[in-house]
This record gives structure tokens, C-alpha cells and sequence, in this order.
């Protein structure tokens, strides 16, 4: 995949400087990390690397490629189904659809967050192009409030991320590929389960990564 074929998708689209921009920023986060090895920068990204981030950003922000924002403006039912943990009948009424309230209570006290009062799981709530969320991760990978919507640094994380869950690698290993074959597929799995912790969106990503590969 090349980046003229990859915006071909989207030529004509409110999407397309999205797009543009989005390649053209991984990209340069992939090349300007040196080789572990011998500690030269790479001269190219693999096609499918290329192609597994830009599918994995189509998967969890859609076609906009914008980072975003956990909204958790959710109401009584709602916070029931998603987080029967942490409310009942009763504290879900209390809670609903007031997103900063919801935010500290579920994210406190966890992820490097302090409790309730400091309002740290709010501030750190899920964010950018994989929904970084809790203070420990956000400060890993360089997300903050400030930088939230920033592409750049958005590329910079989702690389440093791909390198740190090994998923770079794992695209390398699947060499002379078949598009659709048992090897393809389970690493296309493999990734998504290391995004997003299960096969939730698999089948749209994996016709997403046909399309960007055919």
C-alpha cells in the first residue's frame, strides 16, 4: 500500500485531508524511530504496517481519522449495562448523564488515577486515536489534555504503541503473504485482540485491510 493508493479511498470525501494527514504522520512517527539493533532510522514502512495502523485508527475513531474524546454522557440504563460494577438502580440515577461525575467514579482510584475528589479520571479519560485512558498510560505514551486532538503526537503514541505490544513485529513475521489465508488471519486477530483487549470490530478491520492490500 502506498500513500496515493491509500487517499484514493477517499478522494472526494470530507475525509480526505484527514486521511492525508494521518499517513503522512505515522509514517514519519515509524521512521523516525531507530532500529533497536544497530541504531539506524529505517528508509521505508512495511506496506502492512502502514496499512494494519491506518485500519486499526478506521476501526476505533472511523473514517474521520480525528482523535477523540470519551464522551460518557450516558444515561440511568446505560451506565447499568456498561458498568454494573460500579452503580445500582439507585446510584445510576444519581450519576446519569453528568459524563465528569461518571468519569471519576469509574476511572478512580486505578490506571496511576487518584480517588474520586482530584477528578483525575476525568481529566484522564479515554482519549486520542486508541482511547488512551488513566493517567499512567496517558503519560506513557505522551497523551495529555493539551495534546489530546493532535495527530502528530497521536501518530507518535500509536507507534510507540504498535512497538511496545510487539505488533509491529508480528506484521514483519507474516512474510509472502496470501490475503485470506490461516496465517493472515490469525495475525490480523492477534493484533485486534492487542487493541482492543477482543475481536470487537474484527470482521469490518479485516475487510477494511483487504481493501487497502487489493
Amino acid at each position: 500500500m502506498t500513500k496515493e493508493k491509500f487517499l484514493k479511498f477517499y478522494e472526494g470525501t470530507p475525509f480526505y485531508e484527514n486521511a492525508k494527514k494521518a499517513y503522512e504522520s505515522i509514517e514519519k512517527a515509524f521512521l523516525d524511530i531507530p532500529c533497536s539493533c544497530c541504531g539506524s532510522k529505517p528508509s521505508t514502512v512495511s506496506p502492512l504496517v502502514m496499512a494494519i495502523a491506518l485500519g486499526t485508527i478506521r476501526i476505533e475513531c472511523s473514517r474521520s481519522y480525528l482523535p477523540m474524546i470519551e464522551n460518557l454522557n450516558y444515561s440511568s440504563p446505560r451506565l447499568l449495562q456498561i458498568f454494573p460494577a460500579y452503580f445500582n438502580s439507585t446510584t445510576a440515577q444519581i450519576y446519569a448523564n453528568k459524563p465528569q461525575l461518571i468519569a471519576n467514579k469509574v476511572y478512580g482510584n486505578r490506571m496511576g488515577n487518584g480517588d474520586e475528589s482530584t477528578g483525575d479520571g476525568f481529566r484522564h479519560r479515554g482519549a486520542g486515536w486508541l482511547m488512551w485512558t488513566g493517567k499512567e498510560n496517558q503519560t506513557r505514551y505522551g497523551i495529555n489534555p493539551e495534546n489530546y486532538l493532535d495527530t502528530d503526537q497521536n501518530a507518535k503514541a500509536l507507534v510507540q504503541y504498535f512497538m511496545d505490544r510487539k505488533m509491529v513485529a508480528l506484521c514483519l513475521s507474516l512474510k509472502d503473504y496470501t490475503i485470506g489465508s490461516t496465517a493472515w488471519v490469525n495475525t490480523l486477530k492477534a493484533i485486534r485482540v492487542k487493541v482492543n483487549g477482543g475481536l470487537n470490530g474484527y470482521v469490518e478491520f479485516e475487510t477494511v485491510i483487504k481493501q487497502f492490500l487489493a
